[in-house]
């Protein structure tokens, strides 16, 4: 637990995975590939989450009613890719940091916006978090061994849980309550029998835009600013459509770099990493230098800099 890699926002280890390497730390090939995760989370916090973050996500939720219709809806979809990219950002550089010191940290996330339903999801979204949850809440609950309704209760208590672990107020309950929601949803046999016969493309829009609609309530100070802004998403003028427009142009910008290192290269880090070290020594060389000039770029754009978003919680 008290490891400084991880210590403020995980990966959560297990003693058991974690204890036993001290006693055996691993090679300097990992620390090659420490270094590379670093900048590669470097890269992508300073470039892509924090410019999200302060250029579209933050206007709209400081002033709702000023940003309706389409500039609302992308804030939305801005800070869902925000979100991710900032906290597995920090996971990156956590991992990073261990594997330094020869220590190897569980992966925490796996392309989750790719899923096509909850339990895919949550299967890759913070799964030290969620894993956690799963053996020391939801199955001491009794799981689903119990029946039906009982499992539903065990899901929407866990997921509860969950939302009081990022803060005791009411967005953050309502944000577990809606994924507690979803999963129950995806356990019914008549979801089940509709998502059979819908293609995976439509499944993972769907899933996305109920993840995003989540995001709301988990990103405003309030249930009232979240029903601000769902509202806004929901409304039109045209003044406001030509008030938003350095907003919509700024995300058409980073919103497809976002969807392309979600469903590019965080879909395939394994096989990007062992790509990575067939590599001659010059050509993993060119690739730090890269990263390096990548961060060294991001670090000019200070006024765009944030905090990582789980050091609140």
């Amino acid at each position: 637990m008290a490891f400084f890699p991880q210590i403020m926002a995980g990966p959560i280890t297990r003693a058991a995975h974690l204890l036993p390497q001290f006693d055996n730390l691993a090679d300097k090939h990992l620390r090659e590939e420490g270094l590379l995760r670093i900048l590669y989370g470097l890269a992508k916090k300073l470039l892509l989450a924090d410019s999200l973050g302060r250029l579209v996500v933050d206007p709209v939720y400081a002033a709702p009613f000023d940003y309706q219709g389409v500039g609302a809806l992308l804030a939305a979809y801005a800070y869902t890719l925000q979100i991710y990219l900032d906290f597995s950002a920090y996971s990156d550089i956590a991992i990073g940091s261990a594997a330094l010191l020869g220590i190897d940290l569980p992966e925490n996330f796996h392309a989750p916006y790719l899923a096509r339903n909850a339990k895919e999801y949550w299967d890759n979204w913070h799964i030290s978090l969620s894993t956690w949850f799963r053996d020391y809440v939801y199955i001491p609950l009794g799981g689903n061994r119990q029946g039906e309704t009982r499992s539903r209760y065990n899901v929407l208590a866990t997921f509860l849980l969950s939302g009081l672990w990022h803060g005791a107020g009411l967005t953050f309950l309502f944000w577990g309550l809606l994924h507690g929601f979803y999963l129950i949803c995806y356990r019914l046999k008549v979801i089940k029998a509709v998502m059979a016969r819908t293609p995976d493309v439509l499944k993972r829009l769907l899933f996305f835009n109920l993840t995003a609609l989540a995001f709301v309530f988990f990103r405003s100070a309030d249930m009232a600013q979240a029903w601000q802004v769902l509202g806004a998403v929901f409304s039109y003028s045209t003044v406001d459509f030509f008030h938003s427009s350095g907003l919509i142009l700024w995300a058409i910008a980073l919103l497809p770099l976002g969807v392309l290192v979600h469903d590019l290269i965080e879909a395939n880090l394994k096989p990007l990493g062992q790509a990575y070290n067939r590599l001659p020594a010059i050509g993993r060389g060119a690739v730090v230098y890269v990263l390096a000039l990548l961060v060294y770029c991001g670090a000019q754009f200070d006024f765009v800099h944030q905090t990582f978003v789980y050091f609140k919680f």
